[in-house]
């Protein structure tokens, strides 16, 4: 029994079936940051897919965003 087929790979499962883009490395230990949308693995969060979701998310009725550069 394998931590990845009975925990992981069916939560990233349910999280696609909610919506919710998933980046699945398989059962092997990762070794390409950049498969994850990250730099490096010390990168915890990932700045920009959050900067780009909150600006997606803040539009006014007409479409404009309301957040300027200085608010990223």
């Amino acid at each position: 029994m394998s931590e990845y087929t009975e925990v992981e790979k069916p939560l990233l499962a349910q999280l696609e079936a909610l919506g919710w883009t998933v980046i699945d490395q398989g059962p092997a230990v990762p070794s390409d940051p950049a498969a994850s949308l990250r730099a490096s693995f010390q990168e915890l969060g990932l700045r920009q897919v959050f900067r780009d979701a909150v600006r997606n998310n803040s539009k006014l009725s007409d479409g404009r965003t309301w957040l300027t550069k200085d608010s990223s």
